[in-house]
């Protein structure tokens, strides 16, 4: 379902949010919103472009970017270690799974910490794809 021009980067009942944006806190974590486990879920591309950086990251741990052009840059971080569905220089259109949900890096639990870059500086990604429909529920 679409938010401000975006998909939701969590579709398979992943709605809630354990940790909003802040000065400390540079993206969104999402976790599911049903009563299982979010491991496994699957990761997508919050809109097409193409895939510019897929690794390890010490802090992010499995780690996927991808560039929409214009200066907007979406990243997805903490996925299970093995479930790289891209190659760096794929393109991928919205909604085309990534990865999948998992707690490598520097992570507490199995989330989604998805970021928004804009000119190179990280911004509020709620904006981009925030759910009328569904909307999202800070836990």
């Amino acid at each position: 379902s679409q938010g401000g021009g975006f998909v939701w980067p969590a579709p398979d009942n992943c709605f809630y949010l354990s940790q909003g944006f802040s000065s400390s806190h540079k993206g969104i974590d999402i976790i599911s919103s049903d009563d299982g486990s979010s491991r496994g879920r699957r990761i997508v591309a919050a809109a097409g472009g193409g895939v510019s950086l897929v690794t390890y990251h010490w802090s992010w741990g499995y780690y996927v970017r991808v560039d929409h052009g214009g200066g907007i840059v979406t990243g997805y971080a903490h996925a299970l270690e093995g479930s790289f569905r891209v190659q760096e220089g794929q393109y991928v259109t919205a909604g085309q799974q990534l990865s999948s949900i998992g707690t490598t890096g520097n992570s507490t639990g199995y989330h989604l910490h998805f970021e928004v870059w804009v000119d190179g500086t990280r911004v509020n990604p709620l904006p981009y794809v925030y759910d009328p429909v569904n909307g999202i529920t800070v836990v």
